[in-house]
């Protein structure tokens, strides 16, 4: 019996996939900076390892070590954002924070890419949280849904997070560069933006895009794969990287 021919994914042209590109600290590693610090650090650290809740002990103490960590903002720190950024009034006008200031600050820390849509929600403001301690904010256009010339649904792997998506999950995303007559940039992404998610396996698209690619990646390399994909493709759009009182600056 001849086995059937898997259809062939689409990629950005921009960007070719690479999925193991990433490079991080192992959580032993981890472990052990835990361990040679200070005893009252190290409870300190244990206490915060053990009150996070949304991904494996490996995750957080990954996180923990790369400080990786998004700030919640307020909704004036946010109008301030968008002011800094140089984003559109019309957008600035009709993006719907309250969309997102429901988030609690566990929320928060644990998102490397948050979508702050207007009423349609196929525009908004993008906040990109990459490596070290920058944050990157962008409008976007958002379309769903990727088909082949035959009206076929159309694979494609995400251009930030390396999911594998079809149909109505797969989707393209463009990014304005900033200023007002400068261009733009097209990606493609997950339908959804839930790439934080994605990358922690805590999504049904998560478990089939790492049986579609066999992937053997642990959950703390997907996300040291997503920030260094946002730095990538931030260099890309030419957008300014945001520290101070944008950026979450714990240690």
């Amino acid at each position: 019996m001849r086995r059937k021919r898997r259809p062939e994914l689409e990629h950005s042209a921009l960007m070719k996939p690479s999925y193991r590109t990433a490079t991080s600290w192992r959580s032993e590693d981890c472990l052990s900076a835990a361990s040679s610090a200070d005893p009252q650090e190290g409870a300190e650290i244990q206490v915060r390892l053990e009150s996070t809740a949304l991904c494996s002990s490996s995750g957080r103490l990954f996180r923990l070590c790369y400080n990786r960590y998004m700030k919640q903002l307020t909704k004036d720190q946010f109008d301030s954002l968008l002011q800094t950024a140089v984003i559109r009034p019309k957008i600035r006008r009709e993006v719907r924070f309250a969309n997102v200031a429901q988030l609690d600050e566990a929320t928060w820390l644990h998102t490397e890419v948050l979508a702050v849509p207007d009423r349609s929600g196929n525009k908004g403001v993008l906040l990109l949280k990459a490596t070290g301690n920058a944050l990157y904010v962008a409008s976007y256009e958002l379309k769903r849904g990727m088909t082949s010339s035959t009206g076929k649904a159309q694979p494609i792997i995400c251009d930030f997070c390396r999911t594998w998506q079809t149909g109505t999950r797969a989707g393209s995303i463009t990014l304005d560069k900033p200023g007002r007559a400068n261009g733009s940039v097209t990606f493609l992404c997950c339908a959804d933006l839930a790439c934080s998610q994605h990358v922690r396996s805590l999504t049904s698209a998560a478990r089939t895009s790492r049986s579609q690619l066999r992937e053997g990646m642990t959950n703390e390399e997907r996300i040291a794969r997503l920030e260094q994909r946002i730095n990538e493709l931030a260099q890309v759009v030419e957008l300014v990287a945001y520290t101070g009182e944008y950026a979450n600056t714990e240690k």
